[in-house]
């Protein structure tokens, strides 16, 4: 899997690509089932299934005293994203200043980073920009307008309860290493 950080280094950003945005700390079934839809529609429209993660973890940057534990490291993540079919990683530098893009920027700036951008996958509850100005609405609206499909996938639930990193962080926190 190809890694780079920062757009302009990605040889291949002007063909056709699919992309994912997401931490993806865990990698986890919920998100092994949003990569699973990525790769699945990057075949399909023959497009790369390309993953937009973040180094180090937004919650550093915007709220360290609340910065969770990790629970992989990064060269740990990128193993299990390639794992998964995903072809490349932008890994961005989650800073000050990448935090204060308002959404619609935002997305912009990834139809002008790639150019032949055809869908973009992420979380049913996804939120981005400065101060979480954006969600699936705004990326469907901007998509249509833009040229890409967004495709928002819900949450997986296991014995009824939502797969997340988060629950997963409190089963680790408590010793509960069978149901992490």
């Amino acid at each position: 899997m190809e890694v780079f950080p920062e757009p302009g280094r990605f040889e291949r950003r002007r063909q056709p690509l699919c992309l994912a945005i997401g931490v993806f700390d865990g990698v986890h079934r919920g998100h092994q089932a949003l990569l699973g839809a990525l790769v699945r529609r990057a075949r399909e429209l023959g497009a790369s299934p390309l993953v937009l993660t973040f180094d180090p973890h937004p919650t550093a940057v915007l709220r360290p005293e609340r910065q969770p534990p990790l629970i992989q490291r990064l060269s740990q993540r990128l193993e299990c994203l390639a794992a998964t079919g995903v072809e490349a990683a932008w890994v961005a530098r989650f800073d000050r200043a990448f935090s204060l893009q308002e959404a619609g920027d935002f997305v912009r700036s990834l139809k002008t980073w790639f150019p032949e951008l055809r869908a973009v996958f992420v979380g049913a509850r996804f939120t981005f920009g400065h101060r979480r100005g954006g969600d699936v609405g705004l990326l469907r609206r901007m998509g249509e307008e833009l040229g890409f499909e967004a495709h928002p996938v819900e949450p997986v639930q296991l014995e009824g309860a939502v797969v997340s990193s988060t629950r997963i962080r409190g089963l680790i926190q408590a010793g509960e290493l069978e149901a992490a």
